[in-house]
């Protein structure tokens, strides 16, 4: 009734509590009087509404509470004179609710609670208003009245008990101490503990409320006897507890009371702990209380729960606040209690299992539950090591030992690895010392130790976990962990698994420890193969016993086959062996179930995901090995994988695609045509539409950019051209900016990451393809050296690549080998191990992005492509070494695709280096390959590009040994490389019928079989949007494209008017070959099929049996191709074999099946089928035109060699056999349909070849057509036989063959030896037309520039084309990235100057003349003179068009140009020069009998053979005798007086030799226009009065038009009047453009105009001659010139003919370097108003000197180093400098001055010269210092060059050996001119400059001082006036060549050592800046 009314009352009512507090009191006087009457039922009634009302009033606010215990203190005296005991339990009562109000702070001070710190909180227990001591007291009492005293006494606390599992000793006690309970009406046990923990839960709220708030400086205060009375209270509510509970004789209230009181237990057990832990009292009680509550049978798992958090949580504070130890303590009890719930949730999992036990929990959260507690445990055992515990892995072992109880579930406790890994952490700190490896204990032994007993299978599972954690941890202790995991295997191996029951397993220990030995580098691989083979033989035996997992054993031992097969290919084993094991793994997944992969179990034991990088390696090495079968079926299981893992089909497909491993290396076909049809039929993707392409990878823009790019044809993605538009219905299109953004955004990501490097350089690389193929070779090589760069990077991270470089061999006829070097190429260990499968971690495709093998293709194919680029602009030096490269990794690595391509290359640049015997050995060798490889290379069509590749360069050597007389051992004829040709085209023409057949069917709309109406709907509706787009897309662009209409309007039979008689047995076999080649097809006449898409689609589904049929049984080899017909069908189009059968049947139209006109039959362009292919979008056609783009092009290279085959035999092969070649090239470039020539095209298709708007397509292969025809059809023209008119070529026009010529200048520009052979025809075919007037010009008007300015811009454009593509790459490259070093790059950027400097040819002809007049405008007023020297076929043409009687050899074609003057250009015949026999030629003889010929030097010749040979052959053997001279001549003490004497008479011979050669050279070549080759002189008006006279007067005589600048160039250069009296007689009689010299009489030279006939006519002419030679001949001072020298003739020293030898001369490589050099100076220049030209100018006070670096040249040392520390330059003499300070010399200072052996790039190498973007003047004074390497039709190279190269005014180097006396005459008469000259000019001095130069020549060396001085003071008288002159002209000083000439007569031999240094360069003036 009481508990009733309390329950209605509201507190919140304002009477409410007071109301309350009056029923307590009326309730309190009534337990009085039940006390006083002893009834225990009414007293326990009453304590129960007093528990009651106790707990309401908590909720109260502190007024009621502190009334309330007030109450209670007041009623409890009252009480205690009746009953004690129920006074006691009022006073708990009244306490707690003291204690409770204690807590509730105002709501005013809430704020300041939260802030108060842990003292205050302590203070509660003080200021609470409980006697604590009296509190104490009473319960004492209580436990003495209840009986606790006689069974929970201290000696129990005290004891060491710590797993007791019944507390009470004693139970009789218990039972003893109710019954008196009972008898004596005392209180009851249930109301005790109802008071008792209402007492304690303010406390425990108390305590926990100050544990929060602790910190290290309130330590002090935790000591007091406070705490203690509290725990008190704490202990006797655990003591009655567990007390209570542990007893068996129970009521069931008194049970189900104790149960609730379960939770307060356990707080209070942990308050208790706390208190413990600070103060340190009772530690063991409390411990105990946790040890028998973890121990009790009634714990549960979430009450454990909760202790593990608490302890965990009391470790933590205390560590937290640097109570190391206490926290150890609290951390070991909380790894106790981890124990006590992993083994019971262990125990509920396995009863559940069994049946006996059953809840809601489902058996992974029992697992998840038990791998928590572990990590629990491991993270617990960290804090234990940081605190300093010693025992961390006796617990970890006792751990081990606690779970190894479960071990139905151990193997599923993947928090194991947690423990294992703290373990291994442990192990590695404590054994950092290297040294104390080995000594690091065991785990499996330690196991050993602590128990014997251990579950074999057990211990399996700890030590491969443990394996797993040290392969974790490794990173921390790298030797440790790799030693460690070798034990740990060891034990496995020989201690677990030892029978056969654990074979499985150990083949999987057995591949583990293959890898560890494989980690550590090679020197382990041989083990790690034994490893793998063991596990090979385990797994083998295993798979034939039928009782195992069948699936689980093949899946492994297909794994370790894999493994095997990669560390075969590192060990370098045959490659046989490592496609066996690819084999055998392959066999093994396809024999395997397919639902075995979808089994739960084998998916996660096998760990699918994890295997994925593996497998993509090995698909990268067999991309490598070429090895295409084995690769794709790879990849289908990569797919197969994926798909298992529920990832997205489209993710696998765009991994493999970014990657690029659905084709093999150097493929020519992006991806495989049959793997998409597989994958399309085997996995149901719809890969045969690329819009399904593009999706894969629209989350990656640039893995879409990289596709677009790869698949789209050239024409398609260059679209500007063509006319067609660039959209496309799936969005593919692409542009070279958009490429270029997208590599340019990957480059620059921060970090920098290998796989957007990856990414980057793939774009680079194709769009360098893409550039390459389309003529645009400058910025292709730009962007090849780009992805060369990121790949180089990315191959650094990858492998360890070495090269340990050996000497170069060389052979007795002086060619030097190629060096065979030794390489190393080794993968980082880790980059290899990281592809193995683990099973233990999670992979992702991202891990199978780059994979080692990738990297390395990667950068194999970017070294190609650069070599093939370098190679094509001339550069065979560095594409050598680039071709070695790749050859030596491909051969040491077995790629034989690779190998074979490096090998061909290597081939063909020997041939093309005149190293005959070099090539064959590669071509063999590459031969060799291809049928070692043959079983290897399974792509069909690489193989047969390979095998043609092969074909054609042999025949290319032929055909060059044919052509250069030349025989070498195994050496064919011209008719063998003819049938090499021929044989080659063949397999090409076969190869189009095969992949006719194998794109013969359409792809099904959804890429598989069609199996639904709704899939068929959607096909459906897919053609007809594509049959509508391909008719929308033909009617806009039929209007406009040419090209189809010319192929559609010629006719199939040949243009001829009468057959030729002659038939060729070559023409009749290749007759043959195609009739047979057609029988073996088909016997049948061809049809195609008119069906639509639709319709064959319906075929198809039919029954795949009728496309074989279809296939094998047709009369017809279709290949699906989109036609745009008018009726809009989609017809199958017949290829090569109905186009075979037309030509040879007559028939011009294929029959079809209806005899109605087949739209298929109308012949269609390259362009339309390109732009129709990639509109419909079907996979298979564009990868198809990919291939047939490049074997086009191959075709026309064999059509083109085959064509100047025929084209050699003189006659013997008829005239249209060749038209009908050139007439199937033009098929090729336009008509798709067949590679086979259906016919002579007519004209209009041949224009077709001409036309501007065709943009880039095929621009290298037309001009290279154009140039071909061009040159036969001149033969035909000039050819004294009359013409047989066979077809449209035979009736070509000169004018005609000049457009051509003219459209191949333009489309060839960047293509430098096809550029340089069309500009040097185009220059000999303008002037050969002055012959005839009658022919017109194409570029000719009234208006238009002279025919000069036509034929010397095209002659200088000849000259140095090579250096177009070097400069433009290295300076667009300097542009993009280094600007503010390279200051001018913005002026290289503007298009409307980069002609200057590159020559930019604009893309019509149109433009054309004002390009040409823009570059003439242009010019420096510095006269340029080009010269060339034509031989054999340019002989021949210019000898029949000039009707000459006899023959020449060579001409020398000459071109003047001069700013503001028209240029004078003109050919000069040339004949043999031969010495006359005389004693000195016998000097070889004499210096090998003389010397041993053992250590006899050879001489290589710098430019191994040339035309020069063939007309001066005396030069080349004059400088090797002045080599074997100096090189191979020693003295014996006894006669070396007599020998020295005799040595000298030698090289004066030379000397005269050379001195003869040089004047035989001027009389017989040049005869007296060598006046052309002369600088400027100053023009007095008279003179130029005269000069128009004379004009006037040869203009009436002569009737055509006179040059003023050839008279200018004549008046002011001839020697007499004779000499200009010849030069205006031959002017006369050929017109200016033609002119001989001494070796051609005027009988062997036909005049071209009738003044012949009088000669000069007047004697007008003759005085007018007179006046002006006379007026001349008081001018003395010329201007400087520069001389542009052909590679053929540049190893000729021109500066020293005779009437050059006084001349200031400079010589170029080329005209644009001209430009460039004078634009990279200008920072360094003084304008010379002379001739108005700003040039570069160099102080030679701020020089840097190299002398005699290597120590042995102490002569020369003794003469200028003292000399230069007088003139204060900086330097180093006698020691070897280092390479950086010499590039930082070269930079930083003006003039380099080199004295020593060589060109010193010994000491600075040519490439780290040319990196530098400006460069001071140069001084090379050692032997061949400025001779260029030239061999065949490659660059030269050579240190001049690369200096130039790197912005050098000016160098002065040696053009071949030298004596060092000598030279340094010459270097110090040179040195002092400088100085001198220019301190004379600084200071204006007035005393004669001679006496200065004088002396600079006096002081070299006292014997031949006085005839030095004799024989140069008569040279000097005559300079010196010239010098002092043209000190008042321009900028008054002298230039860094203006002193040579006097140089060079200082020397003591001035011609064989004075005649050596040349100046490379432009004028330079002498400046010093420091006083300008």
């Amino acid at each position: 009734m009481v508990r009733k009314i309390a329950s209605s009352i509201n507190l919140q009512w304002a009477g409410g509590s007071f109301l309350l507090l009056g029923i307590l009191n009326l309730t309190l006087e009534s337990i009085v009087c039940s006390c006083k009457v002893d009834s225990l039922e009414t007293v326990n009634e009453f304590l129960e509404i007093v528990s009651y009302f106790a707990s309401r009033i908590c909720a109260a606010n502190i007024d009621i509470c502190r009334s309330a215990a007030k109450l209670l203190y007041e009623q409890g005296d009252d009480v205690l004179q009746v009953s004690s005991l129920v006074a006691s339990i009022l006073t708990l009562y009244a306490s707690g609710l003291h204690f409770k109000f204690s807590s509730i702070q105002p709501k005013e001070s809430v704020s300041d609670f939260h802030s108060s710190n842990n003292a205050n909180s302590i203070k509660l227990f003080h200021d609470c208003g409980v006697d604590l001591q009296k509190l104490s007291i009473i319960l004492d009492s209580l436990a003495s009245s209840f009986h606790m005293s006689s069974y929970v006494n201290e000696t129990v606390f005290n004891s060491e008990i710590k797993d007791s599992r019944v507390l009470p000793a004693v139970a009789s006690e218990f039972g003893k101490f109710d019954a008196c309970m009972r008898t004596r009406g005392k209180a009851s046990l249930i109301s005790y503990i109802d008071a008792l923990e209402f007492l304690c839960k303010p406390i425990v709220v108390n305590v926990n409320t100050a544990w929060k708030n602790l910190t290290p400086e309130q330590e002090s205060i935790l000591h007091s006897n406070t705490l203690n009375y509290v725990q008190k209270v704490l202990h006797q509510f655990s003591d009655l507890i567990l007390a209570a509970s542990g007893h068996s004789d129970i009521s069931e209230k008194v049970e189900q009371r104790l149960n609730e009181s379960h939770g307060t237990l356990l707080q209070v057990a942990v308050a208790a702990f706390r208190i413990s832990l600070l103060t340190g009292g009772k530690y063991q009680k409390s411990l105990l209380h946790i040890n028998c509550i973890i121990s009790s049978t009634w714990i549960e798992p979430q009450e454990l729960k909760f202790l593990i958090s608490a302890i965990s949580n009391v470790g933590a504070v205390c560590y937290n606040n640097g109570w190391l130890e206490k926290a150890s303590k609290a951390l070991q009890l909380c790894i106790e209690i981890i124990w006590t719930y992993v083994k019971l949730m262990c125990g509920m999992y396995s009863s559940k299992s069994k049946g006996v036990y059953s809840d809601n929990m489902a058996e992974a959260q029992y697992k998840d539950a038990i791998n928590d507690a572990l990590s629990r445990i491991a993270t617990v055992i960290d804090f234990l090591y940081k605190c300093g515990a010693k025992n961390m892995k006796e617990i970890i072992i006792k751990s081990l030992y606690k779970l190894s109880a479960a071990e139905d579930i151990f193997h599923d406790m993947t928090g194991l690895l947690t423990l294992m890994k703290q373990w291994v952490k442990i192990t590695c700190k404590e054994f950092k010392d290297v040294d104390a490896v080995d000594n690091a204990p065991v785990l499996y032994s330690s196991l050993l130790d602590y128990h014997s007993t251990w579950s074999m299978k057990i211990i399996s599972i700890i030590l491969e976990q443990e394996l797993i954690a040290y392969d974790l941890m490794e990173s921390r202790n790298p030797k440790l962990c790799q030693k460690m995991k070798l034990k740990v295997m060891d034990f496995l191996l020989k201690d677990v698994y030892t029978s056969k029951d654990y074979n499985l397993q150990r083949s999987r220990v057995l591949v583990t420890k293959g890898r560890a030995f494989r980690a550590h580098g090679t020197e382990g691989l041989n083990k790690c193969l034994e490893c793998l083979s063991e596990a090979i033989s385990l797994l083998r035996f295993i798979s034939d016993d039928s009782s195992q997992d069948t699936a689980s054993v093949s899946h492994q031992l297909a794994l370790t086959y894999i493994l095997y097969a990669h560390c075969a290919q590192e060990a370098n084993q045959d490659c046989g062996v490592i496609l066996h094991n690819v084999h055998c793994a392959l066999n093994l997944w396809s024999e395997m179930n397919v639902q075995s992969y979808c089994s739960p179990s084998n998916y996660h034991q096998w760990g699918t995901m994890s295997i994925l990088p593996l497998l993509c390696s090995m698909v990268d090495l067999l991309s490598l090995k070429g090895c295409l079968k084995f690769q794709l079926e790879i990849c289908k299981v990569v797919i197969r994988f994926s798909m298992l893992e529920n990832m997205l089909s489209e993710k696998c497909i765009s991994m493999l695609w970014s990657n690029r491993r659905l084709n093999h290396s150097l493929c020519s076909s992006p991806i495989d045509e049959v793997f998409v049809l597989n994958i399309s039929e085997q996995f149901g993707l719809n890969v045969k539409f690329l819009d399904y392409w593009i999706n894969c990878i629209k989350q990656h823009p640039p893995s879409q950019c990289m596709l677009l790019q790869k698949l789209l044809p050239n024409d398609f993605v260059f679209s500007e051209a063509t006319g067609h538009s660039s959209k496309s219905p799936f969005g593919a299109q692409i542009s070279t900016k958009e490429v270029k953004e997208v590599a340019t955004s990957l480059v620059s990501e921060v970090p920098f990451t290998c796989q957007s490097a990856f990414i980057a350089a793939y774009l680079y690389h194709d769009l360098s393809e893409r550039l390459f193929s389309n003529g645009r070779i400058s910025e292709a090589l730009l962007y090849a050296k780009e992805a060369l760069c990121l790949r180089n990077k990315i191959l650094q991270r990858k492998f360890i690549y070495t090269v340990v470089e050996q000497s170069a061999k060389s052979k007795s006829d002086g060619v030097t080998q190629y060096r065979n070097d030794h390489i190393s190429l080794e993968p980082i260990s880790n980059v290899i191990t990281d592809v193995w499968p683990d099973f233990n971690k999670s992979g992702n495709l991202d891990d199978s992005l780059l994979s080692p093998w990738s990297v390395l293709r990667c950068y194999l194919e970017s070294t190609f492509q650069v070599g093939i680029i370098h190679e094509s602009t001339g550069n065979g030096a560095e594409a050598e070494c680039l071709f070695r490269i790749g050859k030596n990794i491909s051969c040491l690595l077995g790629f034989p695709v690779l190998a074979i391509a490096f090998t061909t290359l290597l081939g063909q640049l020997y041939r093309r280096k005149h190293q005959w015997d070099l090539a064959e050995n590669e071509l063999k060798s590459a031969k060799k390959l291809l049928v070692e490889h043959d079983n290897i290379i399974s792509c069909t069509r690489c193989k047969m590009v390979l095998e043609v590749t092969i074909d054609m360069q042999v025949g290319d050597l032929y055909r060059s040994l044919f052509g250069k007389g030349i025989q070498i051992k195994s050496t064919g004829s011209l008719s063998d490389a003819l049938g090499l040709y021929r044989s080659a085209l063949e397999k090409l023409e076969l190869a189009e019928m095969v992949s006719c057949i194998d794109i013969c069917q359409k792809p099904e709309a959804n890429g598989g079989i069609l199996q639904n109406a709704d899939s068929i709907k959607e096909a459906s509706n897919r053609i007809q949007q594509t049959i509508k787009l391909c008719s929308s897309t033909k009617e806009e662009n039929s209007s406009v494209c040419s090209t189809c209409c010319s192929l559609n309007s010629q006719k199939n039979v040949f243009h001829t008017q009468q057959v030729p008689k002659e038939s060729d047995e070559i023409s009749l076999l290749k007759t043959v070959n195609r009739k047979s080649l057609v029988k073996n097809i088909s016997k049948k006449s061809l049809r195609c099929s008119t069906k639509i898409l639709n319709h064959q689609s319906k075929v198809r589904r039919n029954g795949s049996s009728n496309q074989v049929s279809n296939v094998m049984n047709a009369t017809s080899v279709g290949c699906s191709k989109f036609n745009g017909s008018a009726n809009h069908e989609l017809c199958t189009e017949t290829f090569s074999c109905g186009e075979l059968l037309k030509e040879h049947n007559g028939a011009a139209e294929a029959n079809c099946g209806d005899k109605e006109e087949c739209e298929c039959s109308k012949m269609e362009c390259w362009r339309c089928l390109i732009h129709q292919v990639v509109e419909t979008g079907f996979m298979q056609n564009i990868i198809h035109l990919n291939w047939e783009c490049h074997r086009r092009r191959l075709v026309l290279m064999l059509l083109l060699k085959i064509a100047k085959c025929l084209g050699m035999h003189n006659g013997k092969i008829g005239e249209h056999e060749v038209h009908e070649v050139f007439g199937q090239c033009v098929s090729v470039m336009f008509n798709w349909k067949s590679l086979k020539h259906c016919g002579m095209p007519d004209s209009s298709l041949i224009e077709c070849v001409v036309d501007e708007s065709l943009g880039d397509f095929f621009r290298i292969e037309r001009a290279a057509v154009l140039y071909n025809m061009s040159w036969y059809s001149l033969k035909n023209i000039i050819s004294e036989h009359p013409r047989i008119p066979c077809c449209s070529l035979s009736k070509i026009q000169m004018s005609t063959v000049l457009r051509w010529l003219l459209r191949a200048f333009i489309l060839c520009q960047e293509s430098p030896l096809l550029f340089q052979k069309v500009s040097r025809l185009l220059s000999s075919i303008f002037l050969l037309t002055t012959l005839d007037s009658s022919i017109s010009l194409p570029l000719q008007t009234e208006n238009s520039i002279s025919l000069n300015h036509w034929a010397a811009y095209f002659h200088q454009v000849s000259v140095g084309t090579y250096l177009h593509c070097q400069y433009y790459s290295r300076n667009k490259a300097c542009s993009s990235k280094t600007p503010e070093v390279f200051p001018n790059a913005s002026m290289i950027e503007n298009t409307a100057d980069a002609f200057k400097f590159f020559r930019f040819v604009p893309e019509t002809l149109e433009d054309l003349e004002e390009h040409v007049t823009g570059f003439f405008k242009c010019l420096p007023t510095i006269p340029i003179i080009c010269i060339s020297m034509l031989g054999s076929d340019y002989a021949n043409l210019i000898g029949e068009m000039l009707l000459l009687p006899s023959f020449f050899p060579a001409w020398i074609l000459l071109s003047r140009l001069l700013a503001n003057s028209q240029p004078v250009v003109m050919l000069l015949p040339v004949n043999l020069l031969q010495e006359e026999v005389q004693l000195e030629d016998d000097i070889s003889d004499q210096i090998f009998s003389d010397a041993d010929t053992g250590s006899i030097k050879h001489w290589h010749c710098p430019w191994g053979y040339t035309v020069i040979d063939s007309v001066l052959p005396s030069y080349k053997q004059l400088l090797e005798e002045n080599f074997l001279l100096l090189s191979n001549t020693t003295f014996a003490a006894a006669d070396i007086q007599m020998k020295n004497a005799s040595w000298w008479s030698q090289r004066t011979m030379l000397n005269n030799r050379l001195n003869k050669l040089l004047k035989s050279m001027e009389i017989s070549w040049l005869g007296p226009w060598g006046c052309l080759l002369l600088g400027e002189r100053s023009v007095p008006d008279r003179i130029e009065k005269l000069v128009r006279k004379l004009i006037s007067a040869l203009n009436s005589e002569g009737r055509f038009e006179i040059s003023y600048s050839l008279i200018s160039a004549i008046i002011g250069g001839a020697n007499s009047v004779t000499d200009a009296k010849s030069c205006i007689n031959q002017l006369l009689l050929y017109k200016g453009y033609f002119g001989r010299g001494a070796c051609c009489g005027e009988e062997r030279f036909r005049a071209f105009s009738d003044v012949a006939q009088t000669g000069l006519a007047t004697e007008f002419i003759h005085d007018l001659i007179k006046e002006a030679i006379a007026e001349y001949a008081e001018q003395v001072a010329r201007e400087p010139v520069i001389i542009v020298l052909d590679s053929d003739v540049q190893m000729l020293p021109w500066e020293n003919l005779p009437i050059l030898r006084s001349q200031e001369v400079y010589r170029m490589p080329s005209v644009s370097s001209i430009f460039l050099t004078l634009d990279k100076s200008c920072s360094h220049h003084k304008r010379d108003s002379g001739f108005g030209t700003i040039i570069p100018a160099v102080d030679p006070l701020n020089a840097y000197y190299l002398l005699n670096p290597s120590g042995d040249l102490n002569d020369t040392q003794l003469e200028f180093e003292q000399w230069f520390r007088n003139q204060e330059l900086e330097g180093k003499a006698g020691n070897l400098p280092d390479t950086k300070e010499l590039i930082t010399a070269l930079q930083n200072h003006d003039m380099f001055l080199y004295f020593g052996h060589g060109s010193g790039t010994q000491y600075i190498p040519e490439k780290e010269v040319q990196k530098l973007h400006h460069c001071a003047a140069t001084l090379l004074m050692g032997c061949s210092s400025g001779s260029l390497l030239h061999r065949g039709c490659y660059a030269p190279q050579g240190a001049p060059l690369s200096y130039l190269f790197a912005g050098s005014p000016s160098v002065i180097a040696n053009l071949w050996d030298v004596t060092d006396k000598d030279i340094d005459r010459f270097g110090k008469a040179l040195l002092k001119s400088w100085l001198h000259e220019e301190l004379d000019a600084l200071n204006n001095s007035t005393r004669d400059g001679r006496l200065v130069r004088q002396f600079s020549c006096m002081s070299i060396d006292d014997e031949v001082a006085l005839t030095t001085v004799k024989t140069r003071r008569k040279a000097c008288d005559g300079k010196l006036c010239n010098l002092s002159d043209a000190s008042n002209r321009g900028c008054g000083r002298n230039r860094i060549a203006s002193f040579m000439s006097q140089a060079r007569d200082s020397c003591k031999l001035p011609m064989l050592i004075g005649a050596s240094p040349v100046c490379y360069g432009v004028p330079t003036v002498i400046w010093k800046k420091s006083q300008s």
